[in-house]
Order: structure tokens, then C-alpha cells, then sequence
């Protein structure tokens, strides 16, 4: 369950330098992330221009500019700039992910901190503008009755040599269960976009974000079977697509566990995965 978890030894091994954007393991900065090598042998082949370029809504732009401004003064105005002042911004699909990102997740982890006692204030007098997709899931937490533990929670793998955080532990209260949540922000239009195909033995696989996120998930799951002695059925899985749903007018969170197909393939994703790394 949830408890023998949040007690695991293996926790007091592990750590995250965010100065040097680097894991330690065991005192040491020896274990490489999750998501390169990943990339490097199922999906090096995605190009985030083109999905972005090929999203099913065109308008997601410039919905998001209103909604974000929504409670602005009228009257306000615009502030002007000299000419050559600006530098060149990058598109949207290079930018929202990174930025953006950190910063909801920064908002995220000091909301647990808060909620935990880690930290004494509450979290709307620590965090003075507080993120609508942050308040999104903070209401998602609540109705679906979890308790946090602790975000950003570092696990490895010493066989394959790689590491990664957990976005958001928690409890689920009625049952006792282990939850963990894997939180994506924004890809409106484009999550589900299609670049080409996988690489064997995912060679059927549409290559999207979204099964990226698929595949992600399932190697976080492993390690927490094998290496924590978590079950499958005290486990619950989760992916949090957090996105601007322009019909309610708000952000939104969608869910999604571990598919059938994800499933199917964990052990030739792990056996193929371990041979590319050890040639």
C-alpha cells in the first residue's frame, strides 16, 4: 500500500540537484534521466513542429491569449516598446512545455509542501498569483479524495543506470492505494498528433505525445514493481493532461492510466531497452 512506499529506504538514497539539473544516487551524480533515453531508442524520430503545425484546432493560441487575459483592466494600456527592443520568440510547441512548465510544477511542489506541513504557510499566502491550471489540480486532488505525500519524488533503475521524479505522490484516502501522477501541461490540439510510427518493438505505435507519456508512465511503473515492492493491484497510475477546454471556458484535467497496449508490451520494452544500453 500507499504507506510502505512513502517508507521505502531506498527513498533516503536518492536525491535531485536542482542547481545542477542532475540526480544523486547514493551521493554520487551517476544516473542519467529517463526521458533521453527513452527518446534515443523508441521515439528520437518525433518532431514537435509538425505536430504543432498539423494540431487539430488552429485557433488554440489565441484562445488561451484571451482566456489568460481574461481579468485585465479595460482600460489598461499596452505597453509599448522600442523598435529592435524585442528579441525573437520561439514558437509556441518550443516554449509552453519548458517555461511554463517549471513553473506550474514549482507551484504544484510547493502546494504539497504546504498541505504536508514541510512548510508552515498556507498556500495562497506563499504563492501570491496562483496558476488557474494549478487550481485545476488542486480541485482534481480533492474530488477524487488523495491525499499528498510528496511531489517530485526520485526513483531508479541500478540495472539500466537511469532515474526520474514521480510529479506527485499521494494516498488515495478510501482505499489506501499508492497513487502517482504523471502531470502534462498545455499540447491543446496536438497531444494525439502523430509524427510517424515508433521504433521496434513499439513499430506499431503512433509516435504522439501522448503515447510518449504512455511509455514514460509504464517504465515509472516498473521500476516501482521490481525496485519498492509496490503490486499492480495496490497501484494506481496516473497521467494528468491539464488543458484549456475552451467550451467550459477553464482548465481541465483529463485522466488517463496505463492502456492495454502499453501494458502488452512491458517486458519487450524493458528486454530492448536494457540491450541498447548495454552495447
Amino acid at each position: 500500500m500507499a504507506d510502505a512506499f512513502f517508507q521505502h529506504p531506498r527513498h533516503k538514497r536518492a536525491s535531485w540537484d536542482d542547481t545542477n539539473s542532475r540526480f544523486v544516487i547514493d551521493n554520487k551524480p551517476q544516473f542519467e534521466g529517463l526521458l533521453d533515453p527513452l527518446k534515443r531508442n523508441f521515439y528520437s524520430n518525433y518532431d514537435s513542429k509538425i505536430a504543432w503545425e498539423n494540431r487539430t484546432d488552429k485557433s488554440v493560441t489565441k484562445k488561451r491569449k484571451r482566456a489568460s487575459s481574461k481579468g485585465k483592466d479595460k482600460g489598461s494600456k499596452k505597453k509599448k516598446f522600442k523598435k529592435g527592443s524585442l528579441k525573437k520568440r520561439k514558437p509556441h510547441y518550443a516554449t509552453y512545455g519548458q517555461g511554463r512548465g517549471r513553473k506550474l510544477h514549482k507551484q504544484i511542489e510547493m502546494f504539497v509542501e504546504c498541505e504536508t506541513g514541510v512548510c508552515k504557510k498556507t498556500f495562497k499566502s506563499r504563492v501570491k498569483n496562483i496558476e488557474d491550471a494549478v487550481l485545476a489540480v488542486i480541485e482534481q486532488i480533492k474530488a477524487d479524495k488523495l491525499e499528498p505525500w510528496k511531489s517530485e519524488v526520485v526513483i531508479f533503475d541500478e540495472k539500466l543506470g537511469i532515474a526520474t521524479r514521480i510529479d506527485l505522490t499521494c494516498k488515495h484516502i478510501p482505499t489506501g492505494k499508492l497513487v502517482t501522477i504523471e502531470l502534462k501541461f498545455g499540447f491543446e490540439g496536438y497531444a494525439n498528433v502523430s509524427t510517424g510510427k515508433m521504433f521496434s518493438p513499439l513499430h506499431k505505435w503512433p509516435n504522439h505525445a501522448a503515447n510518449q507519456w504512455q511509455l514514460q508512465k509504464l517504465m515509472e511503473v516498473h521500476m516501482m514493481i521490481r525496485y519498492y515492492g509496490c503490486k499492480t493491484e495496490t497501484l494506481m497510475p496516473w497521467i494528468w493532461w491539464v488543458n484549456f477546454d475552451t467550451d467550459a471556458g477553464k482548465y481541465v484535467v483529463t485522466k488517463h492510466t496505463l492502456n492495454a497496449q502499453t501494458m502488452e508490451s512491458h517486458a519487450a520494452v524493458y528486454k530492448a531497452l536494457e540491450t541498447r544500453r548495454n552495447k
